[in-house]
């Protein structure tokens, strides 16, 4: 012990946590332990955002199989997969939670009896909320906010026997029961797992009425809907799910991504510049290389990595990804030896269900 005490006296305290930060969760969670200094730093929440900026590990989950990708930086792959984070995931408690949503390496689990778990896999806890009355539908995202470095969850939900569209919020650590929201009154139908927390701001899409859609903003501070966003010119018919844009965060940003409808091998990024008053979409129209078209085509699955690249998930077995970057205007393919997948059941129904995991040390209390 003094010979350690001596190592780390004479380390400066910024050398300590570059060193720290550079550490997966698990064994930064080791290190809680062998001080109390150790323990306050890695429990900051100024180190936890630097280190998820820092310690980049992405995990991609996809239907209808629910295999996960993992685009990992370390050498040692074989011994991630046997220790694969998501499997904590495949637990019986969360089996019949049937949809889920992602925002900061924290995952929020629900069904429509009123059941809500958020948990964090790579630290190994979880919580379930408080149940609520059950609705006739309910939506549920996780949020971040930047300023008092919390987490917060919001519903929307319209109760049995009621048509009045009721919005919940609850602060994760804080909360001890659910706080309806008023005034803010705001119909928009949001899908499942189409939303994406930027920046404070929780970004959902709104395809219910395709003559009017657009993208509703939520401030997880302020808790209040703040605006609407109306699309770019219609390039997705929403009558058809599948070939509707999945909203993403291209470095910072508020984006669309999604393939073009009757036009193969073709996808559209836009992405939204300029200020709330005066905003702007700057379109970019990606073609398929000739030899990736009859592997990507059967792909609709689209996100992209903190890095800002776009990734496609194709939907056959052992397949690997392909990387866009915009940048450079290049499709890479990601060798199948860095690409990891396995059978990772959980019950859900519905269509291409999938999270964008990106490795943190977020606590939950």
């Amino acid at each position: 012990m003094e010979e350690y005490n001596y190592i780390v006296a004479c380390l400066a305290h910024q050398i300590i946590v570059e060193i720290l930060k550079k550490l997966p969760a698990k064994s930064l969670m080791r290190f809680k332990c062998v001080s109390k200094s150790f323990c306050a730093l890695i429990s900051d929440p100024y180190f936890i955002e630097s280190h998820q900026k820092s310690y980049v590990t992405q995990f991609l989950i996809n239907r209808p199989r629910m295999s996960y990708y993992s685009l990992s930086k370390s050498e040692k792959r074989d011994e991630e997969l046997a220790t694969c984070p998501l499997q904590y995931l495949d637990q019986p408690c969360f089996h019949d939670l049937v949809s889920m949503q992602t925002t900061n390496g924290l995952v929020c689990l629900w069904n429509q009896v009123g059941d809500v778990a958020i948990c964090n896999p790579f630290i190994n806890q979880h919580v379930f909320l408080p149940c609520q009355q059950r609705n006739k539908k309910s939506i549920y995202a996780i949020g971040f906010d930047p300023t008092t470095k919390i987490h917060k969850v919001l519903k929307e939900g319209v109760p049995k026997g009621d048509n009045r569209l009721i919005y919940s919020i609850f602060t994760i650590g804080i909360d001890k029961s659910w706080r309806e929201i008023s005034g803010t009154c705001i119909k928009f139908c949001p899908t499942n797992d189409n939303c994406v927390c930027i920046d404070g701001a929780i970004y959902f899409f709104n395809g219910y009425y395709a003559s009017s859609c657009d993208i509703v903003a939520f401030s997880v501070g302020d808790e209040k809907f703040i605006r609407r966003i109306p699309f770019p010119i219609k390039e997705w018919p929403l009558r058809f799910s599948e070939f509707s844009p999945r909203i993403v965060e291209m470095k910072g940003q508020v984006a669309l991504l999604g393939h073009v409808y009757f036009e193969k091998g073709t996808i559209v990024l836009y992405i939204l510049n300029g200020t709330s008053e005066r905003e702007l979409w700057v379109k970019h129209t990606i073609k398929l290389p000739l030899e990736f078209t009859k592997i990507i085509d059967l792909c609709y699955l689209l996100t992209t990595n903190p890095k800002g690249d776009i990734v496609s998930i194709p939907d056959l077995e052992n397949s690997p990804l392909f990387l866009y970057d915009i940048e450079k205007k290049e499709w890479r393919i990601e060798a199948k030896k860095r690409i990891y997948e396995q059978k990772f059941i959980v019950k859900i129904n519905g269509l291409h269900i999938y999270l964008n995991l990106v490795e943190s040390i977020w606590s939950l209390k």
